[in-house]
């Protein structure tokens, strides 16, 4: 298959950020095709949790916590800890998953494309078809596809030569997730 021009630029990005281009579409692709199930999932742990907290330790997250920091054995404490603590990884990867999808909307060249293609097929609530999707951004199957492996390929190198980086760098700065998260 012929390499276009954009997709040779997006090659030199991951040159420039050394990393390697069909390593790290490929995982690209793969957390993309999983974050639909993966959202599912962090949302029941978390309100699972919730129910769970509010049968428990009170209806409040400030009487469930000192409940825990005051009475619960020491096991337990931890044990909850580090349920919250996976719950909060998972939804950093989410949305530095996320992240990537916002900064490929304003890439200067097919941008808002990429960015219907990855959200309409990866991240919407409901999953799409190709051909629907392709319906969806008006373009014929062998552009599709052409921007569908650009798009991905630009999320691999935004969050593996952008977005990761700067969290990593963050969390070593002692920023906690909660920080890095904005909440």
């Amino acid at each position: 298959m012929r390499i276009s021009k954009t997709l040779k630029n997006i090659m030199d990005m991951y040159a420039d950020s050394n990393l390697k281009f069909e390593e790290i579409s490929s995982a690209a692709k793969l957390i993309l095709s999983l974050y639909r199930q993966v959202t599912w999932a962090v949302d029941s742990r978390a309100n699972f949790m919730m129910f769970e907290s509010n049968e428990n330790y009170g209806s409040t997250s400030e009487s469930a916590y000192l409940y825990l920091s005051t009475f619960a054995p020491e096991k337990v404490e931890e044990k909850f800890n580090n349920r919250v603590s996976n719950v909060m990884d998972s939804k950093l990867m989410l949305l530095i998953i996320y992240d990537a999808c916002v900064r490929l909307k304003v890439y200067p060249e097919y941008g808002e494309i990429y960015h219907k293609i990855i959200y309409n097929y990866y991240i919407s609530e409901k999953k799409i078809t190709d051909k629907a999707c392709m319906r969806s951004v008006s373009l014929e199957r062998t552009v599709y596809y052409q921007r569908k492996k650009e798009a991905i390929a630009l999320v691999g190198v935004i969050i593996w030569g952008y977005t990761l980086p700067t969290a990593i760098s963050q969390l070593e700065d002692g920023r906690s997730i909660e920080e890095i998260m904005n909440i």
